[in-house]
């Protein structure tokens, strides 16, 4: 009789985690697995283009000393100089091609975004899974905020991450920590229609 009674509990447990689980193309969200090899490409790019302008102002100068029109203690100060403005420049080569590399995943999760919370939404049924396991973490409160609010502008990045550490701590001890009334009140979202 008592094994009965704890079964059930368990039960609908294990059914809002795989709920959680299917609920979301986890793949498609993994924000961070498909940017990282964006990242040094983007790096690449800006040593280069530091490297040619670095290049560009040395050979400029070793014309001008060979030609005599520069002395030499000029342009042994020209080529320490010229590492900063080709830092700078190769910085901000990075900054740009990173962006432009990224935007294709920030809009592909922008767009699964706006059809997952479509209509009424679906990340709000989980609320009580993201207070109870990650409360302290001021991302999914503000994210937690702006579904609430149905702000359509929510950003790709904290989406996804909120998403992969909300299945992070199921995975590690939430099925442990998971009370049955948290259970019960997600399982209760599912079956709603909308907040509020």
């Amino acid at each position: 009789m008592v094994a009965g009674r704890d079964k059930q509990p368990r039960r609908l447990r294990r059914e809002v985690v795989n709920r959680f689980e299917q609920g979301f193309d986890f793949g498609r969200l993994d924000y961070d697995r498909r940017v990282k090899p964006l990242r040094g490409k983007a790096i690449i790019y800006g040593i280069l283009v530091a490297a040619a302008v670095y290049l560009a102002g040395f050979s400029l100068g070793y014309y001008g000393w060979q030609r005599q029109a520069v002395d030499y203690a000029l342009f042994a100060r020209l080529v320490w100089v010229l590492m900063v403005p080709a830092t700078v420049i190769g910085a901000l080569v990075w900054l740009i091609a990173m962006n432009r590399l990224e935007y294709p995943i920030r809009e592909d999760i922008r767009r699964y975004i706006s059809e997952r919370e479509v209509d009424a939404g679906y990340l709000w049924r989980f609320e009580p899974l993201f207070r109870l396991l990650l409360s302290d973490n001021k991302t999914v409160k503000r994210l937690l905020l702006q579904i609430q609010e149905g702000v359509t502008e929510i950003d790709p990045g904290d989406y996804a991450r909120s998403l992969f550490l909300l299945r992070e701590r199921l995975q590690q001890d939430g099925r442990n920590t998971l009370s049955t009334e948290v259970a019960m009140q997600v399982y209760n979202n599912l079956a709603d229609s909308g907040p509020g």
